[in-house]
């Protein structure tokens, strides 16, 4: 079967095309590389922050306490457990959806937990 050259060109990726998509590819890495060094330092001192601020409610209402004789709640800011994005609230239900579905969508599971055997009302 006879193809033309035209038709054959067509399919052709030039050296230079692909040199051109080769840079833009490692730019992008660079770039991608960049920007996960940016938000694990901004997850760090998010977390730093948490901490810091949790710490100072819990001085705070014991300072309380201890002045004024007022037990206050403390508030406590907490990291949002990472939901996997398939998860469908809408189905939601208090069934027992199995420990290997509760560890992809980052709630716990108690059967991880570590046994006691020791101890006062421990058997």
């Amino acid at each position: 079967m006879w193809v033309s050259t035209k038709v054959l060109d067509f399919f052709k990726i030039s050296q230079s095309s692909f040199e051109d998509i080769k840079a833009e590819v490692k730019e992008l890495r660079g770039v991608n590389q960049v920007i996960s060094n940016q938000l694990a330092n901004a997850n760090v001192t998010n977390d730093w922050l948490r901490f810091k601020v949790n710490q100072l409610e819990i001085e705070k209402a014991a300072l309380m306490e201890k002045a004024y004789n007022i037990k206050l709640p403390v508030p406590e800011i907490a990291r949002a457990p990472r939901v996997d994005p398939s998860y469908d609230p809408k189905n939601f239900s208090f069934d027992d959806i199995g420990d290997e579905l509760a560890r992809q969508i980052g709630l716990p599971v108690y059967d991880d937990l570590p046994k006691f055997t020791q101890g006062p009302g421990l058997r």
